[in-house]
């Protein structure tokens, strides 16, 4: 039992989303992530946002309406309201990446907000689970999987891999080094610890 929140990027493989999401799951809908529910034949619990992007009828919906000129976006709104009201302790973000690579890389930060209070948090596509961490995260896969670390702000101290083909032990990785993209896993669980700072990770399974 999660929470899946639908945003409003793109989704190419509904196969996939088909594949993670239970009957059981709490449902929440970014505005113009509801057309993506509608493709799977999925209902939702709520949706949430000022609807500027939803070209069908919520009508008998559970909706909750905000004004298009508000300080936050559609997706923080619903990432907040997960956190309060969602199931379980995994948030699930599908559609959160699109052609605006600012509202992706902002989409994506929303995984900080997760994070900060005591969550799970996942955005994911068919090719790439994304997480952030402040601690250690241990990842399940399959060998010749591709997975990266980024450091979200300033430098990540005492960065530390296991079970991949490039092992690192108590690394500190700056702000804008590449050092940390395309490892690759050796093994079925490959674990990524930071001592001190924020990483994004990243796992994808296309190493184009």
């Amino acid at each position: 039992m999660k929470t899946v929140i639908f945003l409003n990027g793109n989704i190419n493989d509904y196969d996939y989303c088909k594949s993670v999401i239970q009957a059981d799951d709490y449902i929440i809908c970014a505005d113009g992530g509801y057309k993506h529910a509608v493709k799977l034949g999925v209902s939702p619990d709520i949706v949430i946002g000022d609807m500027d992007s939803v070209n069908m009828s919520v009508a008998g919906l559970n909706t909750v309406l905000y004004p298009k000129e508000k300080d936050a976006t559609d997706g923080e709104i619903a990432v907040r309201h997960a956190i309060e009201h969602g199931k379980g302790s995994d948030i699930l973000i599908l559609g959160g990446i699109g052609s605006r690579f600012d509202h992706t890389l902002c989409n994506a930060l929303l995984l900080k907000i997760i994070s900060d209070a005591g969550k799970n948090g996942k955005m994911s596509d068919e090719n790439n689970d994304i997480y952030i961490t402040s601690s250690k995260i241990t990842l399940s896969g399959k060998p010749g999987d591709i997975v990266s670390f980024i450091p979200v702000s300033g430098t990540a101290r005492g960065v530390s891999v296991s079970n991949m083909k490039y092992p690192l032990s108590k690394f500190d990785a700056c702000l804008g080094t590449s050092r940390g993209i395309s490892n690759v896993m050796l093994t079925n669980v490959c674990s990524i610890s930071v001592d001190d700072g924020l990483l994004f990770i990243i796992k994808t399974s296309d190493n184009k």
